[in-house]
């Protein structure tokens, strides 16, 4: 009940910070305070995680968070440069909306059901260090391909645009879902016994955070760099710099790595997790909270253990103390003996 508790605050604040992210949006016209603002909705986020949930559920997922914070998104700026006309942008590659939107869609939905199944196959009794750290090296190389086609040199090597952007998504697709499996197998372990919809709807909810966040990190990385192109005729001029946010934005989701040591457990699937699978540790609830019995915050979520044990130490020293009558979930009637009847018990 507790826990329960616990998790509902957790939803509550999620929710006023990712209703008071879009208030500011809309209301606010102003992208270095959005950017702030979001920067701090990221920061409470991962705070209340801490607070509201088991150690090792919020160290993975601060981790996740975090990558998802330093992953700024300039989709704002590609969709006008792959979709500008030739009045708008002479020099883009004047893709149709629905190739942009659909096609590369249904690449990238494609692709990542490859990943999965290449994840099972060749990754998934791997290291969970190892496989975040390659997974994101390899994803932001792949990334820097972007600045090629914002340089145009593609190009000038006579490679179509339509062709190098459906390869770097289909690819770009699969080693995500390589960064993405990971978290949930350490999850689906973590998960505390009965709570598996709520979790998963927090672990939703704080990974969309992320993502708005995200894009409000990537807004500020475009204006710093003059890029701010709306669809008007002759706009050429604002993606001349369009490469260089591209390149920070491929290299910043890198930073995070330095954490990993402190936030992902040095295991592989199969391996037993630190404080959770331990041979020596037989209590249940540690096991299901994530915790291991010793840890400061272990009485908070397991003082429903230690209340059970009293309130059964309490029962063992009323009713069993030479009476014959017990409570163990049930009442019992005793008839009389005086008058020479059989001892009758009704459960209830």
């Amino acid at each position: 009940q507790r826990q329960g508790w616990d998790f509902t605050k957790l939803a509550v604040l999620m929710t006023v910070l990712s209703l008071g992210l879009a208030a500011s949006g809309i209301l606010i016209d102003d992208i270095n305070f959005n950017f702030g603002l979001s920067i701090s909705c990221g920061i409470i986020t991962i705070a209340g995680f801490y607070i509201y949930t088991p150690p090792m559920i919020a160290k993975v997922n601060a981790y996740t968070l975090i990558q998802t914070l330093f992953s700024c998104s300039i989709e704002g700026a590609s969709f006008y440069f792959f979709t500008d006309g030739p009045e708008q942008y002479p020099e883009g590659p004047h893709f149709s909306d629905w190739f942009y939107t659909t096609a590369i869609g249904l690449v990238a939905a494609g692709t990542a059901i490859l990943g999965i199944v290449l994840f099972n196959l060749y990754l998934g009794n791997q290291n969970y260090q190892t496989i975040f750290t390659w997974s994101t090296l390899v994803y932001s190389l792949l990334s820097l391909v972007n600045v090629v086609v914002y340089k145009r040199w593609n190009v000038a090597w006579g490679v179509s645009d339509k062709a190098f952007v459906l390869g770097s998504s289909a690819l770009t697709t699969v080693i995500s879902e390589f960064n993405y499996m990971p978290a949930v197998m350490i999850m689906s372990r973590l998960c505390p016994k009965g709570m598996e919809a709520t979790m998963f709807a927090l672990l939703a909810s704080a990974s969309n955070l992320g993502g708005n966040i995200s894009s409000y990190s990537g807004a500020f990385v475009l204006d710093y760099f003059g890029v701010r192109p709306d669809g008007s005729a002759n706009e050429s001029e604002q993606f001349k710099n369009l490469w260089l946010g591209s390149l920070i934005t491929s290299i910043l989701p890198c930073l995070p790595l330095v954490l990993l040591p402190y936030l992902i457990p040095n295991a592989k699937p199969t391996d037993p997790l630190p404080g959770i699978d331990d041979d020596n540790n037989d209590d249940d609830k540690a096991k299901q909270y994530g915790v291991r019995r010793g840890q400061n915050d272990t009485d908070r979520l397991l003082s429903d253990n230690g209340e059970e044990k009293d309130m059964e130490g309490a029962y063992d020293g009323n009713f069993r103390s030479g009476e014959e009558t017990r409570f163990i979930g049930s009442f019992t009637n005793t008839g009389n003996r005086n008058n020479g009847h059989d001892e009758e018990e009704e459960d209830i």
